[in-house]
């Protein structure tokens, strides 16, 4: 499939799925706001747990407080509140019914620049190859996965409910290897939160896309909506990947 016709392609579901006409009627007028407020809080924790992640074996002691913050805003993050979004917009609906053609076709040209922006704004220092693995990642293990794509942001929401549990009850352990010397055994951990987070992000900001309010709304570009979404989905698929060992 060529890139226009994968855009064709993508802007013909875009037109058939995507409703931001209707999640603007039944939205209060302070509703997109406050979605952009907690993509922004999100992307604010996603660069929290990074700095926990490396600061953990430069700092060491001093940094182990930092942990209890980031458990803190991991249980506060509004996580279900964007991926509820994501399904009011339709996003999950399209990505569901042509689970095969959006994933096994994704590419760079179809991931809109904003995504850019968004995935540097949770703390990616080089958002390109954080596309390029999410696209790879789609390819290989949801365009032929029996796993609708809709499920994974609930998924999502388990998992990382699970690694804070993880991250409050290790605190002690971290602390003692910290102590020791040695680099704590955790990375697995911050790097399956931190895509969930990204992907939370770049998720929200599909909405917003699909919306108007990162990009003037135009048919004509649908076909990034979608992109963005299935990059997103990619994103927390890999941070499930982690968080479970896979």
């Amino acid at each position: 499939m060529t890139d226009d016709q994968y855009k064709q392609f993508l802007n013909l579901l875009a037109h058939d799925y995507l409703r931001a006409e209707e999640f603007r009627r039944n939205a209060d007028g302070k509703d997109i706001e406050r979605l952009r407020s907690q993509v922004e809080s999100i992307a604010w924790t996603a660069r929290l747990n990074d700095l926990v992640k490396d600061g953990l074996s430069k700092d060491g002691p001093n940094n182990i407080d930092l942990v209890r913050v980031l458990e803190k805003q991991l249980r506060d993050a509004p996580i279900h509140d964007v991926h509820e979004a994501m399904y009011r917009i339709g996003m999950l609906d399209a990505l569901d019914d042509s689970k095969g053609v959006v994933f096994a076709n994704l590419r760079r040209s179809a991931i809109p620049e904003e995504d850019v922006e968004l995935l540097r704004s949770a703390g990616a220092e080089n958002p390109e190859l954080v596309i390029g693995l999410a696209i790879d990642y789609g390819q290989r293990r949801i365009a032929n996965a029996d796993r609708r794509p809709s499920h994974i942001p609930s998924d999502a929401e388990k998992e990382l409910g699970n690694a804070v549990k993880e991250l409050s009850n290790s605190v002690d352990r971290l602390k003692d290897e910290v102590r020791q010397g040695k680099a704590p055994k955790k990375r697995k951990l911050f790097n399956g939160i931190g895509k969930i987070l990204s992907g939370t992000v770049a998720g929200g900001g599909n909405v917003l896309l699909a919306l108007g309010t990162l990009a003037a709304p135009n048919p004509a570009t649908g076909y990034a909506a979608i992109g963005s979404g299935a990059l997103a989905i990619g994103l927390m698929g890999q941070g499930i990947g982690d968080l479970r060992g896979e």
